[in-house]
């Protein structure tokens, strides 16, 4: 999605300057772009769509503000995404026009920079790219759907062109959270990208496209081989382009890729969580079997029944038994911790401990044996 916060942050925009107050101005969704060069008795501008980010320069009302007043209030009861007016013929207009920006929401413009035919080829352009990266984004969605490994090989190729042995995925984000940004960075690593497979023969090949609001770069190799000096190159050239920050998937078959991208995109998400710019997957510890778990339905299945039943007799009895098994687990079965945790007497624990045991059906068992059947039914969450 293009938002009129990605169209001024093309490069041919210089100075802008909102003329009134618009709340969220810039996170106003974008579908086309036009140009105002006629005056509205031109078919009440008719022509013109909502959410189209309009361009002008108001040069057919040069000298004649109320014609000028006309055009941009009669342009932003069409409800447009914006209008963006270019300083060339020094722009008249009355406070008219920014009541009736305020009162319809439409935020209007003032800029200095390229002639607007150059915004509104490098405005299309992004719609364009927009438009073909999502579907690129789709594709993606549908392969993490889980699909057998010889379809998940097709379906990698006709999606990155990937072949060969093994391949990893990196997820990044931008330093600056715009589509322009992020495009930008695109470009500038699959220039990298071809020179990288050309200085390495054991690189099959590499790409990066956009994922949402991400850049995933793959990579393939023609063997199954760790590639430490291959890796470390592409990392510094990733570092070197504006990267916030990064996840990096494990090297896996090509039929695993699947695991390799949801490992990337998960790493991404815990990197931007904790403040961490760099993530491998070991680098979870624990978690990265929660993550593993919450992929299988059977097991997410057998945990959430079991749940189920604690918070369920939490639910009825206005009990804590959930935050209890959880604090258990925290502390590795020691009930003293786990008392000091919840600020509980250590009795109240243990109590709570034999109500989870009889839900459970586990009632002769031992503190070791319900640790690991908890840590198990909490893994996942």
């Amino acid at each position: 999605m293009i938002t009129v916060a990605d169209i001024l942050a093309l490069p041919a925009f210089e100075r802008i300057d909102l003329v009134a107050p618009i709340e969220d101005a810039g996170e106003h969704r974008v579908y086309n772009v036009g140009i105002l060069d006629c005056p509205p008795s031109i078919n009440d501008y008719s022509a013109y769509m909502p959410g189209e980010f309009i361009l002008t320069n108001l040069g057919f009302c040069y000298e004649d503000p109320d014609l000028s007043d006309a055009s941009l209030i009669a342009m932003i009861e069409r409800r447009v995404a914006a209008i963006a007016v270019k300083r060339v013929y020094s722009p008249c207009f009355t406070d008219a026009v920014a009541q009736a920006s305020v009162r319809m929401g439409v935020p209007v413009y003032l800029y200095s920079g390229a002639y607007h035919e150059r915004v509104a080829f490098e405005s299309l352009n992004l719609l364009q790219r927009d438009l073909d990266a999502s579907d690129k984004s789709d594709a993606v969605d549908t392969l993490l759907s889980g699909k057998p490994k010889a379809q998940v090989r097709q379906e990698i190729n006709k999606l990155a062109g990937l072949t060969g042995s093994t391949m990893r995925c990196i997820a990044i984000s931008a330093e600056k959270d715009d589509r322009c940004s992020l495009y930008a960075i695109q470009d500038t690593l699959n220039d990298f990208l071809d020179s990288f497979r050309q200085r390495h023969e054991d690189v099959q090949n590499a790409c990066a496209f956009r994922y949402h609001d991400a850049l995933l770069v793959f990579v393939s190799y023609a063997t199954d081989k760790q590639h430490e000096g291959v890796f470390c190159d592409l990392e510094n050239a990733i570092r070197g382009v504006g990267v916030n920050y990064c996840g990096i998937g494990d090297l896996v078959p090509l039929g695993e890729a699947d695991i390799s991208i949801r490992q990337a995109t998960i790493l991404l998400n815990e990197a931007h969580l904790s403040g961490t710019r760099r993530l491998e997957w070991s680098d979870l510890s624990m978690g990265a079997f929660s993550y593993a778990a919450q992929t299988n339905p059977m097991f997410e299945r057998t945990a959430q029944g079991f749940r189920h039943r604690i918070e369920s007799y939490d639910t009825q009895n206005s009990t804590e038994l959930v935050q209890t098994a959880r604090a258990f687990v925290h502390c590795s079965g020691d009930i003293i911790d786990t008392a000091d945790r919840l600020h509980q007497h250590p009795n109240t624990v243990r109590y709570r401990l034999r109500r989870i045991r009889a839900l459970l059906d586990m009632g002769d068992s031992h503190d070791r044996e319900l640790l690991v059947f908890l840590s198990l039914t909490f893994l996942s969450r």
